[in-house]
């Protein structure tokens, strides 16, 4: 009886092993909707962080294979996963990696992404040109955010009349952290001629309503 138990045990492990093993092929086929619909998922029904952690961890070789087919969406969320520690290992560099590959494969949430990297230092060397690049490669794709970013590098190195003019840009599309600076700029007058006005009429575009 003990052996006959024993073998049966063994025929479930195995049986367990095979299922998961098999699970685990078939998720390296998913497709980037099917896994997005997983992790939507699992962000709206698992409130336990340490279930989270195992759930990422199920999803981050799906997003590795498609980050890997030049999926660039994949390689930003796979960079994210790295970044926030999602499957509890933290990696500024693969993140950093990711990122990079992303918006070179043209996503212009990673080109800003990239750039904000670039200029902090975070997982690659600090570069201030590498993160004007990016941020004008993004902002020529009309991200707004990138806008506001170069047109403040512009400022603090000097090229007014380049700075201002990226600043007005993200301004017209209702950027308030370009609101406020413009309205800052103005008041201050240090590198345009002072204008109260001006700066009062940017200072109450940026309040929220």
């Amino acid at each position: 009886m003990l052996k006959k138990k024993l073998l049966v045990s063994l025929a479930v492990s195995i049986c367990i092993t095979a299922c998961n093993a098999s699970n685990a092929s078939s998720d390296l086929n998913m497709t980037f909707e099917q896994a997005e619909q997983l992790r939507s998922q699992a962000e709206a029904a698992l409130s336990n962080s340490d279930e989270k952690k195992e759930y990422y961890k199920r999803l981050e070789p799906i997003y590795e294979n498609l980050a890997k087919e030049g999926n660039s969406d994949a390689q930003l969320i796979l960079a994210d996963i790295y970044f926030k520690a999602l499957s509890g290992t933290y990696d500024a560099k693969k993140s950093f990696e990711w990122t990079k590959k992303s918006a070179d494969n043209g996503n212009v949430s990673a080109m800003y992404n990239a750039s904000f990297k670039y200029y902090t230092g975070t997982g690659v060397k600090k570069s201030i040109e590498n993160a004007k690049k990016y941020y004008l490669k993004a902002a020529k794709l009309n991200d707004v955010d990138a806008m506001g970013s170069i047109g403040s590098i512009y400022i603090e190195e000097g090229n007014v009349e380049e700075g201002l003019n990226y600043l007005k840009r993200a301004a017209e599309k209702n950027d308030a952290l370009s609101l406020f600076e413009l309205g800052l700029i103005y008041c201050e007058g240090v590198v345009v001629k002072q204008d109260g006005f001006v700066a009062q009429r940017f200072e109450m575009q940026s309040a929220p309503n």
